[in-house]
């Protein structure tokens, strides 16, 4: 059903999207008419913010090409982080000892997939030439730390542990750890190169939910857009929930709407086509 066939009650106040593959194309960059859009969303009254797997320094750039303002959900729903400040006013990271558990276990059952530990503004790797680290970058993470070994008993809470590999080689990983971590922890994809341990308390459905706690604002109040299984816990807290054209047929299917695709710029679309229902109801 195209987004100009859904009615647009007004309960909508904030729209949460995520990042790769919805508001970036496959080449990871934002496209113009997107940005347009949502600095256009935010002008009409609609608060607009970004649910991500990344640290709050590697979306900054995105933050300033659509003059976003107020809290983010940012690494997974680990941290609810203010754009203006980065100060996180909610943050749950992994227990030491999961993160250790989770870490040697996959170190046995996968030694060539790449092991990164995110903070709140750094990633520390043990492995700084690891042949898959280009991809890590290649997704805009930034401020990459070499440690000895991320076992170390100093290192600083970890947001989230995510492997890099090959969708195989995460594939087989997963089916070994989950039923070891979980439910300890959470353990989900987030790209097709991605696997990802963190926090129950973490995940982006809890960001969302508190940062309407923040906002106080209802969730049928939210519409969410996302393209991945770790977005799926958003739809759960939003009035209306929109996938993208291209996400996977699990995601679609949990959707109440699906749009173009990232390279469509279907975020725009949608987001267009949001705004002329809004002033259209205005002028009646």
């Amino acid at each position: 059903m195209p987004a100009s066939a859904i009615l647009f009650p007004e309960r909508y106040r904030l729209v949460v999207v995520d990042v790769d593959g919805t508001l970036l194309d496959s080449q990871h960059q934002l496209p113009p008419r997107v940005a347009t859009a949502i600095r256009a969303t935010r002008q009409h009254g609609l608060a607009v913010t970004l649910a991500t797997g990344k640290m709050l320094r590697s979306v900054r750039p995105l933050i300033e090409a659509m003059d976003l303002r107020g809290p983010q959900i940012t690494l997974n729903g680990a941290a609810l982080v203010l754009a203006e400040t980065g100060e996180p006013l909610v943050y749950h990271p992994l227990r030491a000892e999961d993160r250790r558990a989770a870490i040697e276990l996959t170190r046995a059952s996968a030694p060539d997939v790449l092991i990164t530990h995110f903070m709140l503004d750094t990633i520390m790797v043990d492995q700084p030439d690891h042949p898959l680290l280009p991809v890590l970058l290649s997704y805009g993470e930034k401020q990459i730390t070499p440690v000895p070994s991320l076992l170390a008993d100093d290192l600083p809470p970890a947001a989230k542990i995510l492997l890099v590999g090959t969708h195989e080689q995460l594939g087989d990983l997963r089916r070994v750890v989950t039923p070891v971590l979980e439910p300890r922890l959470i353990v989900t994809t987030t790209a097709a190169d991605f696997l990802e341990y963190f926090d129950p308390a973490a995940g982006k459905g809890n960001g969302l939910a508190a940062l309407l706690d923040v906002m106080k604002l209802p969730h049928e109040a939210v519409i969410a857009i996302g393209d991945g299984e770790n977005d799926l816990p958003l739809f759960e807290h939003a009035g209306l929930s929109v996938a993208m054209a291209n996400a996977s047929a699990a995601v679609q299917q949990a959707a109440d709407l699906v749009i173009g695709s990232n390279d469509a710029a279907g975020v725009a679309d949608f987001l267009d086509d949001l705004l002329q229902a809004r002033m259209a109801r205005a002028g009646d």
